[in-house]
């Protein structure tokens, strides 16, 4: 069989990637509209995103599973398809449909989620740090896409909120059928294709969960702030289409930090940039709730700090020093790191509703972010770590 270059399987990657955020990003800014016309209260709001990152726990434990059945490429396919099906079933507009979309949604990203690093790893071995970082950047785009345009689509084309979301079924079955066909000249193209590291084994590592520790905190911020940013932004006085976009700048102002991670834990000053990243976010969210202009500068210095995190905790993820450790550790630090994630949105929701604002909200984050910088000094100093030595 005629294999393809391999530059054509990494942009049919990329080109994967960018589906894996936008169904989730475009929610928030339809939020209000959702709460309304399905009658949700707080707490059921933040189950909208905290659903997924259930997933992203629940499912990522099994991925290795199917991956050593069925082989990673087959697997991303499994994944998108999932994601499509999702975005079609939240068209029909009933509670119940749109968590079931939502689920499937989530199924098909935390598998995505997960083969993903382990197909950069399997293919790309000798430029990891460069995919991985054009990976996180993709996340990134999509992220940013999903929150730019909900709103206009709604407010400027006058769509209703099931087709503002449902705008990503197009993108999504056309990135399946590109990576069907590109994937399938390059199944078992490696030599030697690894099979899967049992999970049990690298969860006895230590390391392992001080990823963890880094991806579920990170994660955890990360996603509580997609989730109540546009109805944060409105209570300091900002319009719907005003959030909508600041949403968007919020994920685009990632793109810098995004191409960092690999460097960052490898430099011999990699504590001095942690702790730096990590005090610039928590004084971005304490801006967030100090008023509508200060909420600007929020946005500003959140963005550019919320890049770098995700593309840390991809990057230990990914630089195992035994490719066939890849699935493994990521179905592990995902799997448990989502679970972890899931508890800041509806968390954030339970203390908005409970004092009527969203202070109690930013220092509960800004204590996950300032957890989230010690782990992420551990596990550069792991003594069974897979990141290379400072230099």
């Amino acid at each position: 069989m005629k294999r393809v270059a391999a530059p054509g399987l990494l942009v049919a990657l990329l080109l994967a990637t960018l589906v894996i955020r936008a169904p989730l990003t475009s929610v928030p800014p339809a939020l209000p509209l959702i709460r309304d016309d399905l009658g949700l209260g707080a707490v059921a709001a933040g189950m909208v995103t905290t659903l997924p990152l259930i997933c992203f726990g629940v499912f990522a434990f099994l991925t290795p599973l199917l991956a050593a059945r069925v082989g990673v490429e087959r697997t991303l396919g499994l994944a998108l398809a999932a994601i499509a099906s999702g975005i079609a079933v939240r068209l029909v507009v009933d509670v119940s449909t749109f968590f079931l979309g939502t689920l499937l949604i989530g199924l098909g990203i935390a598998v995505a989620n997960v083969v993903i690093p382990a197909i950069a790893r399997l293919h790309f071995a000798s430029d990891l740090a460069r995919v991985m970082g054009l990976y996180t950047v993709v996340i990134q785009v999509s992220g940013a896409s999903g929150g730019f345009l909900t709103r206009p689509l709604i407010d400027g084309v006058q769509w209703k909120w099931p087709l503002a979301l449902g705008v990503w079924l197009g993108p999504a079955f056309a990135v399946l059928a590109v990576w069907t066909s590109v994937s399938r000249g390059h199944r078992g193209s490696a030599a030697a294709a690894p099979a899967v590291t049992r999970i049990r084994g690298v969860a006895q590592r230590r390391v392992t969960w001080v990823i963890v520790a880094v991806m579920g905190l990170q994660s955890l911020v990360f996603f509580t702030v997609v989730n109540w940013l546009p109805t944060l932004l409105a209570d300091q006085g900002w319009s719907s289409s005003a959030a909508g976009i600041a949403l968007g700048a919020f994920s685009i102002l990632g793109f810098p930090g995004s191409m960092l991670g690999a460097r960052v834990l490898q430099s011999s000053r990699r504590t001095t940039w942690i702790a730096a990243v990590a005090s610039i976010y928590v004084f971005g969210l304490a801006l967030l709730v100090m008023g509508t202009v200060p909420a600007a500068f929020g946005v500003l210095l959140c963005g550019l700090c919320q890049g770098l995190p995700l593309a840390i905790a991809l990057s230990a993820i990914a630089h195992q020093q035994d490719p066939a450790d890849v699935p493994a550790v990521s179905a592990v630090a995902q799997g448990a790191g989502y679970l972890l994630a899931s508890l800041g949105p509806v968390v954030a929701g339970a203390l908005y509703a409970a004092a009527g604002d969203f202070m109690t909200s930013m220092i509960f984050l800004a204590l996950s972010m300032f957890a989230w910088a010690g782990a992420t000094v551990a596990v550069g100093r792991a003594p069974d770590g897979v990141v290379p030595a400072p230099r």
